[in-house]
């Protein structure tokens, strides 16, 4: 809140300031005769024409070219390169604020519709799971299996079930 009552207060003062300078100088500028104004237009627009007369000159040798695509280049280069670094600082500083926060920016009967639904969708899928088309699955991946893999995933299983069964001691 305070810095957008800030920000409005440096808006306001900026422009009044600029008007305030514009002000001043419309009588002078009102002063300058019309011929003054086309004659000066006249002499830049010479001036930007022997400028882009000397860049088309560059342009049309080969190696002059070259040199410029390869300026451009670098430049396009480094302008993706700093993007996508502020990219990666933007989202390492967006992970630092969902770890310290969590769900706290959530009230708690929108916690509670969130844990809601991730229920019924978990509800829902195990309904839509059919056991036919899970036992066929196995089975093929049964058959396909050499005896080496069944004997590596009879281990893996075994010890999953020792590592699931609960302690004794607790």
């Amino acid at each position: 809140m305070f810095i957008d009552i800030l920000l409005g207060i440096i808006f306001v003062g900026s422009s009044f300031t600029l008007w305030y300078r514009i002000s001043e100088k419309i009588p002078y500028v009102v002063a300058i005769h019309d011929e003054v104004i086309t004659q000066r237009l006249h002499e830049n627009s010479a001036r930007f024409r022997i400028f882009l007369l000397h860049v088309k000159t560059f342009y049309k040798e080969e190696y002059y070219r070259n040199l410029f695509w390869n300026f451009l280049g670098k430049i396009v280069y480094k302008l993706h390169i700093m993007v996508l670094r502020i990219d990666n600082a933007l989202l390492g500083f967006l992970k630092k604020i969902r770890a310290r926060d969590g769900l706290a920016g959530l009230s708690i009967g929108e916690q509670e519709m969130d844990r809601q639904v991730a229920t019924e969708k978990i509800a829902v899928a195990e309904k839509n799971t059919d056991n036919y088309w899970s036992t066929l699955k196995n089975e093929q991946s049964i058959q396909s299996r050499t005896p080496r893999k069944r004997h590596v995933e009879g281990v893996r299983t075994r010890a999953r079930k020792i590592s699931i069964k609960p302690d004794a001691h607790a």
